[in-house]
């Protein structure tokens, strides 16, 4: 009876310590949304750019621009997070697996992406003139070394997510078809275009496409913080009953204000206020 009463007690004791870490979550979620919304730049696409302000160093000139009204992310960011969302898309209901990454194609793809993306942010440093000279500095051309690493960071982050989730959902999904890759590239096309051509007649629908990939880097943010808490709920959970997956998602959705505040306020510091132009972030 005894210990009947004692583990009871302890149970209770369990879920009224969750309830108050929820309740805690849901506030400073709350709180921190009204400080976005108070003290962001001003404007909806102010407030986006803001939120871009913690992942990219938004130089004017290395960042497309509608209308006048500048995306939140610069080229190369935009197609590093337009391909992370081709790639999760892609790939987060086909049967691949993390051992499925170690095979010659995956392996040459993300070689081939890493490189072309850290050769190309060396080159356009401008401290050496003969890789300067090797090709012109273009958009398209930063775009596109964003978006090969995006969409392996994407099938990466889609099997991390699979691991804490629900794995039985996927293990009976379906091989990639050549189907699913036309798809695939028509969204990436697509999305290119709407970054790099400043087309009159999609001025409306660029502008909405900017502020949704000024999205993406605080959901994969999220993403990543879910996976690191469910990765330390399994290694600590021992006879206990695994946290149950919202907790995990409010949890996860606390650490990324938390995290993205602490940037925005890092760099409006270090700037001096919503400066871009600046060496430091060059």
């Amino acid at each position: 009876m005894n210990r009947l009463t004692t583990a009871r007690e302890r149970s209770m004791r369990g879920s009224g310590l969750q309830r108050a870490l929820r309740i805690g979550a849901i506030l400073f979620i709350v709180a921190a949304l009204l400080v976005w919304l108070l003290f962001g730049e001003p404007g909806v696409f102010g407030r986006f750019n803001t939120l871009g302000f913690a992942f990219c160093h938004q130089l004017p000139t290395r960042t497309p621009s509608f209308g006048g009204v500048a995306c939140p992310l610069c080229y190369r960011c935009s197609g590093l997070f337009l391909g992370i969302a081709v790639g999760f898309s892609l790939f987060r209901r086909r049967a691949v697996s993390f051992r499925s990454l170690l095979g010659p194609v995956p392996m040459i793809g993300a070689v081939s992406a890493i490189g072309f993306y850290a050769f190309d942010g060396m080159k356009n440093l401008n401290r050496s003139a003969l890789l300067s000279d090797l090709y012109p500095d273009r958009p398209i051309i930063r775009c596109l070394s964003g978006f090969g690493l995006g969409v392996w960071v994407g099938w990466i982050l889609t099997l991390m997510l699979r691991e804490f989730t629900e794995p039985g959902r996927f293990s009976a999904g379906r091989r990639i078809r050549w189907r699913d890759l036309l798809i695939a590239l028509c969204l990436s096309i697509a999305g290119v275009y709407l970054l790099v051509n400043a087309d009159p007649r999609w001025i409306p629908i660029q502008r909405a496409f900017g502020l949704t990939l000024g999205l993406v880097p605080v959901t994969v943010t999220g993403a990543l913080f879910f996976v690191l808490l469910s990765a330390m709920d399994r290694l600590i959970r021992f006879a206990r009953e695994p946290l149950p997956v919202w907790d995990r998602v409010l949890g996860a959705a606390a650490l990324t204000a938390l995290f993205v505040g602490s940037m925005i306020v890092f760099r409006y510091q270090v700037a001096g206020g919503w400066v871009r132009e600046i060496s430091a972030f060059r």
